[in-house]
């Protein structure tokens, strides 16, 4: 028997089982030590399922270098298309950080005004109405989306928030209702 889900259901549960690939079976004593770590380990196996379609070829990824869009700032991850062989139209960003004792308020709040400038360049260039992004600090996965509301105006809002697990014993946070609720909406911000 084969369940039919739909883009949007196949991409949260394929989410979820990437994840289960990755987590460690019981949740680290250690804090995680670099963005490279929060992003392989815990970010990428979700929102990879989620954000990036390929027969679409739109395609999420770690870039950390600058900006297809000839910009000399660099976000850590975009979501691109790919079009005759080459990155092309960025339509989302994201940036990562590690989970501190005390948040480094100042730092979060800074990687914030960077995805908003991100997201109105990417707007303004591709001449589209919208561009979202997400922040993950440690297991905490925030999505937003800006808009241009007027000419010359833009506004961005928190659309989601979800608690990655940091180990197998803890996926049990991703199949709650509200979970499944927060990682549908993700897939379909872009299916």
């Amino acid at each position: 028997m084969t369940l039919e889900l739909g883009k949007t259901k196949t991409a949260a549960v394929d989410a979820i089982r990437r994840l289960m690939e990755k987590l460690p079976l019981v949740e680290p004593l250690d804090l995680m030590t670099s963005e490279t770590e929060v992003w392989s380990g815990y970010a990428y196996p979700i929102l990879d399922s989620l954000l990036s379609i390929p027969e679409e070829k739109v395609h999420l990824r770690w870039t950390n270098t600058q900006d297809v869009d000839d910009n000399p700032e660099r976000p850590d991850s975009v979501i691109t298309i790919i079009s005759e062989s080459r990155w092309s139209r960025n339509f989302g960003h994201g940036e990562a950080k590690v989970s501190e004792p005390t948040d480094n308020v100042a730092l979060l709040s800074w990687d914030l005004c960077r995805l908003a400038f991100f997201n109105k360049n990417s707007i303004n260039k591709n001449e589209t109405s919208f561009s979202f992004s997400f922040q993950v600090k440690g297991p905490n996965l925030t999505r937003y989306v800006t808009e241009l509301a007027a000419d010359g105006a833009y506004s961005m809002t928190e659309i989601s928030l979800l608690d990655i697990p940091m180990s197998v014993q803890s996926l049990d946070k991703l199949t709650t209702p509200k979970a499944l609720r927060q990682l549908l909406q993700i897939a379909h911000g872009t299916c």
